[in-house]
């Protein structure tokens, strides 16, 4: 009996001895040395190794019950440290939370003060027009240029195919060009070509707009837009910075509302990608006093092959493109302002060398788009010519390197200016001469927001009358007064006649409003 009671005191000895040589490197590991011996040795002690001491029975025992206090009073020292260390930490935690929240307070209490309450005042279509203007360029600047790689921005040859189509829509501008599943549309012709431009993007798979660029608010150039804005999604929208007050610009400016749209007017130097094209933007350089000059100028990339845009931007500015010493050489040119005399200057031209030129102007047009000067210059620089009056739309395809068509060159060189024995009455009538430019004409170019007669009306207002109003240009005319009125080769192509002179001015404001000289020369002398 008193060996199994032996056995079991000596279990519970080495069972405790154990744990406290255990507890031991628990109290080393965390700094207590004193702990840790204390604990080691009364382990030690508790074992049946206690035997193998020196010391008296009693005396061990007092060392023993001295070293387990210790170890006691470690352990409890060493748990309260953890204890406040976790307090601290969440205490921590807490304040940091706090601090967040404190901040972010602090930003919804800024952005409170920044909004400023909207204001009622009583104010013209013009003048809420120029304030949607400036509230969109504060909501919407231009994308950062992108950062094309060094040997893609030096023209990289690329397998990818880039489509230009040169849409056919009369007397403006229209283009889209598509670069794989991104596209870019560059004007919209004006509000009568609307419907046409949507269809023919339609027609060539177009779904969305990465770019719709407007190059100037001419009416041939954003008159369509507002349909294309509400039908189609748009990435991003480029107008030239130049407002105007009439109707035009403002169903544009609606449209854009409307669709929860903003614009911008993109800085020249900025780069933008296309698929795998990208697009330069090289104009304006500085604000203008007009339209035309104010027009967005860009240079389209594909691997080898540049297209060259410059909206309606006269030879002043065409000279500030050379002076900004952008490289504008290309192979292909949308000659400016529908091949106008007041464009395409020889600087411009000797500086871009293309071997092909896109004219875009409705034929028998009143300006006599394209003008001589410019198809001779084209001619001698053997530059092969592409014109939509002619042959409607045109479309160049890029793989890079070369650019196939879908028509042959136009081969006719034939101005739009009149010639021969018209030539003395459309000094007068459309302000136009091979040799000269008057200053009614360039203000008509400079415009161009000329109305389009419905031929119908005409023909129903023609019956007779003492006044005739030429319908091209907007010009009053006595009847039987000047040959204009008669029957020869030097008579108005589409007169409609008035009864009273009130009548015809009110036709002929209708058809350009902001002309000086209403009146004949010849008839009112």
């Amino acid at each position: 009996m008193s060996s199994l009671f032996q056995v079991l005191k000596d279990l519970v000895g080495w069972f405790f001895g154990v744990c406290f040589i255990v507890l031991s490197l628990g109290l080393f590991f965390n700094g207590s040395i004193v702990g840790g011996i204390a604990s080691l040795l009364f382990g030690f002690g508790i074992t049946p190794l206690r035997s193998k001491l020196m010391l008296p029975s009693k005396v061990s025992f007092a060392v023993l019950a001295c070293l387990f206090l210790i170890s006691c009073g470690a352990v409890a020292k060493v748990g309260s440290e953890t204890e406040t260390e976790k307090s601290t930490a969440q205490s921590g935690a807490e304040v940091v939370q706090n601090t967040e929240n404190v901040l972010q307070t602090e930003s919804v209490v800024t952005q409170a003060e920044v909004e400023e309450p909207e204001t009622v005042s009583e104010k013209t279509d013009f003048e809420e027009t120029e304030q949607r203007e400036t509230e969109s360029k504060q909501e919407q600047e231009p994308k950062p240029p992108v950062d094309l790689p060094e040997e893609q921005a030096e023209k990289e040859e690329v397998d990818a195919e880039l489509q230009v189509h040169f849409i056919d829509v009369g007397q403006g501008d229209a283009t889209l060009v598509i670069s794989g599943e991104h596209a870019m549309l560059i004007d919209a012709g004006d509000d009568s070509k609307g419907t046409k431009v949507q269809l023919y993007l339609k027609n060539q798979g177009v779904e969305k707009l990465d770019y719709l660029v407007l190059t100037h608010t001419d009416a041939d150039h954003i008159g369509g837009a507002d349909v294309i804005v509400s039908k189609f999604d748009i990435a991003n929208v480029f107008i030239g910075d130049f407002p105007k007050d009439n109707t035009v610009y403002r169903d544009l400016m609606q449209a854009l509302k409307t669709n929860g749209l903003t614009y911008s007017m993109p800085k020249a130097g900025n780069t933008y990608a296309l698929g795998d094209a990208f697009f330069t933007t090289v104009a304006p350089n500085r604000e203008y006093d007009n339209a035309n000059n104010s027009s967005i100028g860009l240079l389209l990339q594909n691997g080898e092959n540049g297209f060259l845009f410059t909206g309606d931007a006269e030879e002043e500015a065409e000279q500030d493109i050379l002076t900004a010493g952008f490289d504008i050489d290309c192979d292909v040119l949308k000659a400016g302002h529908h091949g106008s005399r007041t464009s395409n200057s020889k600087a411009l031209l000797s500086a871009a060398t293309p071997a092909y030129a896109v004219i875009s102007c409705e034929a028998n047009n009143s300006y006599g788009h394209p003008h001589a000067e410019v198809l001779n210059n084209l001619r001698a620089m053997n530059v092969q010519v592409f014109r939509t009056d002619e042959q409607g739309s045109v479309v160049a395809v890029s793989d890079g390197k070369q650019i196939t068509w879908n028509c042959a060159p136009s081969e006719s060189w034939i101005p739009g200016e009149p010639t021969g024995s018209m030539q003395e009455d459309s000094d007068e009538e459309n302000n136009v001469t091979e040799g000269n430019v008057t200053e009614e004409n360039v203000a008509d170019e400079n415009d161009e927001e000329e109305q389009e007669t419905d031929s119908g009306q005409a023909s129903d207002l023609s019956a007779g009358g003492n006044y005739a109003v030429n319908d091209r240009n907007g010009k009053i005319h006595i009847v039987g007064e000047c040959t204009a009125t008669g029957t020869g080769d030097k008579a108005m192509i589409n007169p409609v006649y008035f009864a009273t002179y009130e009548e015809a001015e009110a036709y002929s404001i209708q058809i350009k409003p902001d002309m000086d000289k209403r009146r004949c020369g010849n008839c009112y002398k």
